[in-house]
């Protein structure tokens, strides 16, 4: 900022709040008072310097408001508050406080964020999109804007690849004695043609890049390997007697970061080889479910592993021949894909009280839209910055001294929505089931929430606070909807499904015949598919006991035309 006066030009030195004099431009000064060391201005200077301060001051102002665009996080002030406090002067701290308070109303207002309802309602949550660190948030817009798919269906998969980047290299305790590993479990439920397998693979994207580059330096060092055992083997040969002190080299172990075998013996072996953590993607979620040896027999097996699993447990691994192994401490999230369809046929076979579906994090797509790809593509900025943060999150070291605590004001909101859950529960085993898996979903959300902001550098704190506890609230919110959904339609007979389905293809076959509707036995027969001629009577005989349908005439060969009860069609 300069401005010229007579022959001299003046200029703004915000570092010191001062303007400074200049004849020719390169050589500044300014007038010192020889009593006590203050610059001396006469009337114009002092109405000149009080103008740039207030320009200075509007500058920044719109330096701020694009950084608060920019950054695109509400808490962006206050964390550079906690990240800088101790380096800044008690007027600059009041000026960054301010700015926190300014900003988090006027994010506030634009929110779409669901908070838990006083009246515990909650059917037709969205997704919290907004409680996702800026980073994934950007990623997971830009990812459904370009399919014109619903945000949730990129935003559960994100998460399970967050906390897998996580693995065992942190903990959260919420106590001395009460510590979880952030594993999760989730499914995402949609029609055909919703693009459920090319959306998990979008949104772990950035471990598959990292599983191709562990491919390709596990080649390298592989055939490094190989010369550098020849080597050894050829000088052992040579040395003959003499004493030989050489190591003989390691052979490399691949990194491995996702598993798509489903079998357990295979995800043991991963862990086993990967003590840091694995993903193991079911796009045939359904198919994984009923293959599991425990839901078969109702009893151990598979079904038993993966809730040790879930728990972060010690698991036993048997092997052919040889001693067993015990893995300590184990870590595979899981994703998977289903149809909505899916839902009834786990249903049918009766077995969904074994604890492990309140395990998992459901994510029902109910819109019709079909996966497509636009024109639209997503900037380079948000792909890179999505996938450092995945890396560093990888990069993230064991350490004996890995749990996250939370602090007071966190732990106090944990404990306050426990107890509103147990409310709602109440005498209801099956909530209380799923709830409790829920508080233990609320602190690895919080854990992972936290350790993205630490990598995004904007939190100077080492606990969990209680901004970050509300946001995992919300998500435990989202996905307790989607439970209760679920349940509502486990909940279903199969007799109801096939009464269900009978009706909708009543009402999109029946005709107008005259004042009344009329349908074909061959026409509801139609829409099943494979259905024994026993399976087809009972089904109409149900029917009509429902009054939904009522025999008008008998022709030959058995072929029944029935009447249309009018309040079905409607």
């Amino acid at each position: 900022m300069e401005n010229t006066y007579a022959e001299f030009e003046y200029k703004y030195d915000h570092d010191w709040d001062i303007l400074l004099k200049s004849k020719d431009g390169y050589k500044w000064f300014y007038i010192m008072n020889k009593n006590d060391d203050e610059p001396i201005y006469n009337d114009y200077e002092k109405h000149l310097l009080n103008k740039e301060r207030e320009l200075y001051h509007e500058a920044q102002e719109e330096w701020t408001k694009a950084q608060i665009e920019m950054m695109e996080d509400p808490d962006y002030w206050n964390n550079y508050y906690h990240q800088f406090e101790e380096f800044m002067t008690e007027e600059e701290k009041d000026i960054v406080l301010d700015l926190a308070n300014d900003t988090k109303v006027e994010i506030k207002k634009e929110s779409n964020i669901q908070y838990i309802n006083e009246d515990c309602k909650i059917e037709n949550i969205k997704f919290p999109i907004d409680v996702l660190p800026s980073v994934v948030k950007k990623y997971i817009v830009a990812s459904a804007e370009i399919t014109q798919q619903e945000v949730e269906i990129f935003a559960l998969p994100s998460l399970i690849g967050l906390a897998t980047a996580i693995g065992t290299s942190r903990k959260v305790a919420t106590n001395k004695d009460y510590k979880t590993l952030p594993i999760l479990y989730g499914v995402i439920i949609a029609n055909p043609g919703a693009g459920k397998s090319p959306a998990i693979s979008k949104a772990l994207e950035p471990l598959e890049r990292l599983q191709k580059e562990a491919f390709e330096q596990y080649y390298k060092d592989k055939k490094q390997y190989e010369i550098d055992l020849e080597n050894y083997q050829k000088a052992r040969k040579k040395a003959k007697d003499e004493d030989f002190n050489e190591e003989a080299p390691v052979l490399p172990r691949l990194k491995e970061y996702l598993a798509n075998d489903a079998t357990i013996e295979a995800i043991t072996k991963l862990m086993e080889n990967n003590p840091k953590g694995i993903i193991s993607i079911q796009d045939e979620f359904e198919g994984f479910y009923n293959s599991l040896n425990g839901y078969r027999a109702g009893i151990g097996g598979d079904l038993q592993k993966w809730l040790t699993i879930w728990n972060g447990g010690m698991l036993k691994v048997d092997r052919q021949g040889q001693d067993p192994k015990f893995i300590k401490e184990t870590f595979c999230c899981l994703a998977g894909a289903m149809t909505p369809n899916g839902i009834a046929r786990i249903a049918s076979n009766g077995n969904t009280d074994n604890g492990f579906l309140d395990r998992i994090l459901f994510c029902w797509i109910d819109s019709n839209k079909s996966f497509k790809i636009t024109k639209k593509s997503m900037s380079e900025q948000i792909k890179n910055d999505y996938f450092k943060l995945f890396k560093d999150l990888t990069e993230l070291e064991y350490k004996k001294d890995r749990d996250i605590l939370l602090n007071d004001e966190a732990y106090d909101r944990y404990s306050v929505y426990n107890d509103k859950l147990a409310e709602i529960a109440g005498e209801d085993e099956k909530l209380q089931s799923i709830h409790s898996k829920i508080m233990m979903y609320l602190v690895r959300f919080a854990l992972i929430i936290h350790l993205c902001e630490q990598q995004e550098q904007f939190v100077k704190h080492e606990e969990i606070q209680a901004e970050t506890m509300d946001k995992a609230i919300q998500l435990c919110e989202y996905f307790r909807g989607q439970q209760n959904k679920i349940y509502e339609k486990l909940a279903k007979s199969e007799k109801d499904e096939l009464l269900e389905k009978a009706i909708k293809r009543i009402k999109n076959k029946c005709k107008l015949e005259g004042d009344y509707y009329i349908i074909t036995k061959r026409e509801i027969q139609r829409g099943f598919k494979n259905m024994k001629s026993d399976e087809a009577a009972i089904l109409i005989d149900n029917l009509i006991k429902m009054e939904v349908i009522a025999t008008k005439e008998e022709g030959k060969n058995g072929s029944i035309t029935y009447y249309v009860n009018p309040e079905y069609v409607k």
